[in-house]
């Protein structure tokens, strides 16, 4: 007959259990951090890279040799993270780069409305003017108003301009946009492209850094 265990052991064997309880919900926590943040290392190549180098250029230098596209929704906290961390790099690491904002506007009817505001603007030489005025008011709030924004960016012709973002014009280029990020296998936003290096996800400073500096190298025997 086996003895019953004492309250050392009981207490024992209890502060063991709450133990391993919390270094498994430590390290759930660790690999979901990973998975949300972080692109995956190895990266993957897209072959046909250059066909995405639109004139949806909204920082680094307009022509460069090189592209980083990014396929963003305005309603992601992390697309706006990462677009922040792109425009804090020094222009030594950007010189080589066209940042290019490519749409994939599916998280709400908010999204859409200030993809299509932003290819409005980008037919009155503006677009980075609202693209910076977005990123901003979406930190802070889940909508806008547009108006208001206009204003700031003193677009004139209101109505106009808000009969641009109702187009079918408008509406093609967004859909083209969502097109082509599934056919790269978009997972969620951002997916980062560095010519045709695909990451998932937004990369720590010093390795996008890091990653930006070895493509415009041309030597792909060094990528991840």
């Amino acid at each position: 007959m086996k003895r019953p265990m004492s309250s050392q052991g009981n207490r024992l064997l209890n502060s063991m259990f709450a133990l391993a309880t919390l270094v498994a919900i430590a390290s759930v926590a660790v690999v979901a951090g990973k998975r949300y943040s972080h692109p995956r290392v190895e990266g993957r190549v897209a072959e046909n890279w250059k066909l995405l180098a639109t004139d949806q250029v909204i920082g680094g230098v307009s022509g460069a040799p090189h592209r980083v596209v990014v396929f963003s929704d305005y309603r992601c906290e992390h697309c706006r993270r990462l677009d922040r961390l792109l425009a804090s790099l020094d222009t030594a690491t950007l010189s080589k780069y066209s940042v290019i904002w490519r749409h994939y506007a599916v998280l709400a009817p908010e999204s859409r409305r200030a993809s299509a505001a932003v290819e409005c603007a980008a037919e009155l030489g503006l677009r980075k003017q609202l693209h910076r005025r977005l990123v901003a008011v979406f930190d802070t709030s889940t909508s806008f108003d547009l108006n208001t924004l206009l204003d700031s960016i003193q677009v004139r012709d209101v109505p106009g301009f808000l009969e641009c973002t109702r187009g079918q014009h408008v509406d093609s280029l967004l859909q083209r946009d969502v097109a082509v990020a599934k056919t790269l296998g978009i997972i969620g936003t951002p997916m980062v492209l560095i010519d045709s290096l695909v990451l998932d996800g937004v990369p720590p400073v010093r390795e996008l850094t890091t990653l930006l500096r070895i493509v415009a190298k041309g030597d792909k025997s060094t990528w991840p």
